[in-house]
């Protein structure tokens, strides 16, 4: 499963490292890219169906992160064929569309059930460094996903508790300005504009330390 998505990831790149401007389905980006969704699918298949016979095995944390990350990855197939006009009837649009939301909602309970899983074990036990990384994820995965199926008040609040948790960290400068991104959604630019300067306060408060972790 995990070698798939690597592959999968690369095909990916492939299809899309030279723009979506396609203009009919002949284009080989297409082909490429529809291969990549598949790979993905079949990926996330075995990854969740490892999940599922291991889950007490601690390696099936990371296996359950890259799961939902390729059905993540495989919501942009039918999204790229909405935008890119090349799907004119509107009920296969529809379709497409539909897939596209059931493919993150997929990669959202998957998210959600492994920051449950972390924070189960994180009353037990300190985290690892590796764990640690697959909470954060979890958090951004599930917050992502709730962005791109444009519930973006459940958005909020899931990066609002990504900033809380990871207090004066680079993670929190991040979450906070996809929370003025939800505000400004919602049509609250007032609240978008406090958060924003929250965000330069939180800036500031970031250890030197933490420096290497932006990009």
């Amino acid at each position: 499963g995990k070698l798939l998505y690597r592959e999968a990831d690369i095909t990916h790149l492939k299809a899309t490292s030279q723009g979506s401007d396609w203009t009919d389905q002949a284009d080989p980006r297409v082909k490429i890219l529809k291969d990549s969704f598949e790979q993905m699918m079949e990926s996330a298949d075995r990854l969740r169906e490892s999940v599922r016979r291991y889950r007490d095995d601690t390696r099936s944390l990371q296996s359950q992160y890259l799961a939902g990350r390729a059905l993540m990855q495989a919501a942009k197939w039918p999204e790229t064929m909405v935008d890119s006009g090349l799907v004119t009837l509107e009920s296969q649009r529809r379709q497409l569309s539909q897939q596209g939301r059931d493919l993150l909602q997929s990669a959202l309970d998957e998210f959600q059930d492994l920051r449950f899983r972390l924070n189960e074990m994180q009353e037990r036990e300190s985290l690892s460094v590796l764990h640690m990384g697959l909470l954060r994820s979890a958090f951004f995965g599930e917050a992502d996903c709730l962005f791109m199926l444009e519930r973006f008040d459940e958005a909020l609040t899931a990066y609002r508790s990504a900033a809380s948790r990871f207090l004066n960290r680079p993670e929190a400068l991040e979450a906070l300005t996809q929370v003025a991104r939800c505000q400004y959604k919602l049509n609250r630019p007032d609240e978008a504009k406090r958060t924003l300067a929250q965000a330069e306060q939180v800036l500031q408060r970031i250890p030197a330390e933490h420096d290497p972790e932006f990009p």
